[in-house]
């Protein structure tokens, strides 16, 4: 069994210019669905603490954090990106019932 080692490809490349170059591989990205669900899930938490725990805002990253494992700086990008999502859910008001109906695994107090 030949063991390949992660990119020796490459440094024969530059080793041997006979070699044509490398073709280039798809992008194994996340799936942008399970992104979408994730801030969905993110924006009802941070309505859900802000206005319904009325917790304050550096407490309620912090939490964010803890439950997303996202920086600060990530959660605040996301909410400033989605800020017209966050008006919706505002202007929807909803209650923890749907909440827990949504996202049951999740604890809705």
């Amino acid at each position: 069994m030949q063991v390949v080692q992660r990119g020796i490809s490459v440094f024969e490349a530059l080793l041997f210019e006979e070699m044509e170059a490398l073709p280039k591989r798809e992008r194994n990205g996340r799936n942008p669905e399970l992104l979408e669900d994730r801030d969905r899930l993110l924006l009802h938490r941070f309505y859900y603490k802000t206005k319904m725990q009325r917790k304050q805002y550096q407490d309620v990253l912090r939490e964010l954090k803890n439950e997303f494992f996202l920086s600060t700086m990530q959660l605040q990008k996301i909410l400033q990106c989605k800020g017209d999502e966050i008006l919706h859910i505002k202007k929807t008001q909803p209650t923890v019932k749907w909440l827990r109906d949504e996202w049951g695994w999740m604890i809705w107090n």
